[in-house]
């Protein structure tokens, strides 16, 4: 970065102003110790001193909601100023030649969501600003730095019961999950337990193809033409496939994004879109025999760098999502064929299968999913991310029987 800089301050000299901060700029471990720590370096170049009237340092944050056109509604924004605090580092003085550093630390509110650098959707930046105070001349450098909410829980992890009934849009039949997630609350890094059970309503129909998610959903809420819209992103972060037998497994990676515009009034007939990131054709579920009831579980493991957070305008949860698909049963004996998956076993990681056919070269040869999102039913269920937990010790010692934190 070139500092900012103007010549002459007087006749003679040269001042250039510009921002320093301890660790990597936008290292975001900066913010979760709720300050920021850096130094304004002023150089003054020339035969003569420069006055300045002061030197002050701002934080600031903002967060903008864009708006793609649909429907002949033109591109439109909306921003709005998170934090803005202003710190004096240095008052009147005449700078001699040479090279001046100030020191100044800035406080970061625990409240403030986390830093998203999403370019279509949304953003949440912040910046650290130093600048020269004078009334003929103002000299300024800014640094953008990385900020992440800090979320405790107050309790200890429960059990948490998956029970959900959904239809295809084909209208072929309903599949019930039932089942259960060894937790509700965790935090990244840690391991998950997934017990589930799909089965078909209709005796005709049994699930081909059962996937589990592990999804964010980056939510954003703008003002359009005078009506409350939201803008909604999914992306996947890992997936796992739960109808395998004692297939060969391979290592996953990050599926694509996905996102949608849509009105308030319409989020009743919206479903989570998350199967059009597995609707690929020519793909590992064709051919795949359907049974009537799939029962499996799965140890999962919590992806690393989440933040969950909620603002005026923005917010992001996470949420296990289960997609099956439905194929018409072969026989009448597959009336009542049940498949037994059990990978609670293996090493947490290892199942994941890559959703996306034009996935990094990374992953090049692993199978990729696929299902028709029209025979498809999709039940998902939020799960909260926190950074830790903060429990009595006289509750912990009581729960540990039940709920062994990690």
């Amino acid at each position: 970065r070139k500092a900012n800089e103007m010549a002459p301050f007087t006749n003679a000299a040269s001042v250039t102003v510009s921002v320093e901060m301890d660790g990597a700029a936008g290292d975001a471990s900066q913010a979760e110790s709720t300050r920021l720590d850096g130094r304004v370096v002023v150089r003054v170049t020339g035969r003569s001193s420069a006055s300045v009237e002061g030197i002050q340092v701002t934080f600031s944050g903002s967060e903008s909601v864009y708006v793609r056109a649909w429907a002949g509604l033109a591109p439109s924004s909306v921003r709005r100023e998170i934090v803005r605090a202003q710190t004096h580092v240095h008052g009147a003085d005449t700078l001699a030649p040479g090279q001046h550093t100030f020191t100044f630390s800035v406080l970061v509110p625990w409240w403030v969501p986390s830093s998203v650098a999403e370019s279509e959707q949304c953003q949440i930046r912040y910046t650290v600003q130093a600048e020269t105070l004078g009334p003929a001349h103002a000299l300024s450098d800014e640094v953008e730095v990385a900020c992440r909410r800090i979320r405790v829980s107050r309790r200890l992890a429960r059990r948490k019961r998956l029970e959900q009934s959904v239809g295809c849009p084909d209208g072929s039949c309903h599949v019930r999950f039932s089942g259960s997630l060894s937790r509700d609350v965790v935090r990244p890094g840690a391991h998950v337990r997934l017990d589930v059970v799909a089965r078909t309503s209709d005796a005709r129909f049994g699930v081909r193809t059962l996937v589990a998610h592990f999804a964010e959903h980056l939510v954003c809420h703008v003002q359009a033409r005078g009506e409350q819209r939201l803008t909604r992103k999914i992306t996947g972060l890992a997936a796992v496939r739960l109808d395998a037998l004692a297939a060969e497994q391979h290592p996953g990676a990050p599926a694509e994004d996905l996102g949608e515009t849509v009105p308030r009034a319409g989020l009743r007939r919206t479903r989570s879109r998350l199967a059009e990131l597995l609707q690929r054709p020519g793909t590992a579920s064709d051919g795949a025999r359907a049974v009537r009831q799939i029962r499996a579980s799965h140890v999962l493991l919590v992806p690393r760098g989440l933040s969950q957070f909620s603002s005026e305008l923005v917010s992001r949860e996470y949420r296990v999502t289960l997609v099956a698909e439905v194929a018409a049963l072969e026989d009448a004996q597959g009336a009542e064929s049940e498949h037994v998956f059990d990978g609670s076993a293996e090493r947490p990681g290892e199942c994941a299968h890559v959703l996306d056919t034009a996935a990094s070269p990374a992953a090049a040869g692993v199978p990729r999913l696929g299902v028709n999102e029209q025979a498809s039913a999709i039940a998902a269920w939020p799960i909260d991310v926190v950074d830790h937990f903060d429990v009595p010790f006289d509750e912990l010692v009581a729960g540990e029987p039940q709920q062994q934190q990690r």
